[in-house]
């Protein structure tokens, strides 16, 4: 294997259009995590043939009922563990392989602790109760058990309202100055560890789709 490319590439894509127990259903998550599975799944079409193997994704698609909490908290036990599963099957993730993780949905900020600094946030699980915080996520759950995972490099987005309130606690944003890539340093970008999250929204923002979860509100 060249250190251009990568042993596997793996995608893990959630959409929750479709809510339990009165939280409003959303328009877009669905057709966002299909489309963004589709383009993933077939952009390596267009490769030579000797590259295509190497840039294929392997996509585990979880919509709707299959997101609900206790399927979210084995997909997080399965990372914790290195896994992930691909047609039924675990699948060990080395440190040659990429991920990308895709959640589109609900998600909430609640006030935090007294020895906590900023919002607490949280994705909703397809089968969540708006009363009941326990049935959510937490959005630091998932931050730890994808940081336990081996892989090289790891792309997260989360398209959900208050998706800033996640903390990549390992990392801290610098501002650097722009720079001509050469071939060198992009050996060294592909060769290195990378890790990053895109959020659709901050930390006190709601995203496009949604205003708020109940359904009455």
């Amino acid at each position: 294997m060249s250190k251009h490319n990568f042993n596997r590439n793996f995608a893990i894509v959630i959409g929750i259009n479709n809510y339990q127990n009165s939280i409003r259903e959303l328009i877009t998550a669905v057709p966002d995590a299909l489309k963004l599975a589709e383009i993933i799944q077939k952009q390596h079409e267009n490769l030579k043939p000797q590259y295509q193997a190497q840039n294929k994704y392997e996509v585990q698609l979880i919509l709707n009922q299959r997101a609900s909490l206790s399927q979210l908290k084995q997909l997080i036990a399965d990372f914790k563990q290195g896994q992930i599963t691909l047609d039924r099957e675990k699948v060990t993730v080395t440190e040659s392989d990429r991920l990308l993780f895709y959640f589109a949905g609900h998600g909430i900020a609640l006030d935090a602790l007294e020895n906590q600094e900023g919002p607490v946030g949280y994705l909703i699980p397809q089968d969540a109760i708006s009363s009941d915080s326990s049935t959510y996520l937490p959005m630091q759950e998932l931050h730890d058990a994808l940081n336990a995972l081996p892989c090289r490099h790891l792309l997260g987005i989360l398209d959900c309202c208050f998706a800033g309130a996640f903390r990549w606690a390992s990392v801290k944003r610098e501002v650097v100055r722009k720079v001509q890539i050469y071939k060198e340093r992009y050996d060294r970008f592909i060769s290195d560890r990378a890790w990053q999250v895109i959020t659709s929204a901050s930390d006190d923002q709601k995203a496009l789709d949604s205003l708020d979860i109940s359904e009455n509100s």
